[in-house]
């Protein structure tokens, strides 16, 4: 059996030097919703990863590993008052409530409030949140009633969140500087 060479760690530096290589065209009207869809998947994470630092308060930011590595569903870590918090980034069309609750028991596996030690799945770290980041627009009410089942389900264990493109368009609004980095100057406007 081969070694398995030791995982490839990104900087928050080369995280966030990623560049869209196609310009967006202007938005015809003030959307709801920035066009996460239109990034690609590493500008995208990119920017989960700036929302990480400037909105969430995370430090010591890092990407984790590479494309074709097992990331057991993971691809961003930050840390914040000591604690691990790890993020999945999916740009995705859409969003249902069995891909949320696979993304979430995939890498959280059993609660371990309610499940004896030795039934408990490894897990990656010690994370005190798991964050599920998508580029779509969630408006599904199974979705939303899977989510806070899962939050119930974990309580005590790990936070549970998700991010749409609502969420995280909401959450860009006041900060523009980031908006016209990643979108262009017309999309910050």
């Amino acid at each position: 059996m081969a070694a398995e060479s030791p995982l490839e760690e990104i900087r928050i530096g080369a995280l966030v030097s990623r560049r869209s290589q196609l310009p967006l065209s202007p938005p015809l009207s003030a959307p709801e919703t920035l066009p996460f869809g239109k990034l690609s998947p590493p500008v995208f994470e990119r920017l989960v990863g700036e929302v990480m630092w400037l909105i969430d308060g995370m430090n010591d930011i890092r990407g984790y590993g590479r494309s074709g590595q097992d990331q057991g569903g993971l691809d961003l870590i930050g840390r914040r008052n000591g604690q691990t918090h790890v993020y999945q980034v999916r740009r995705i069309v859409s969003l249902s409530a069995p891909a949320l609750r696979a993304a979430v028991t995939d890498f959280t596996g059993p609660p371990r409030t309610t499940t004896p030690a030795e039934g408990w799945s490894e897990r990656r770290f010690d994370a005190v949140r798991f964050v599920l980041a998508t580029g779509c627009v969630v408006d599904d009410t199974a979705v939303e009633n899977e989510l806070v089942a899962l939050q119930e389900k974990y309580q005590g264990d790990i936070d549970i969140d998700l991010y749409d493109a609502g969420a995280l368009s909401r959450s860009l609004r006041e900060r523009p500087y980031l908006v016209a980095g990643v979108f262009g100057p017309e999309w910050a406007k």
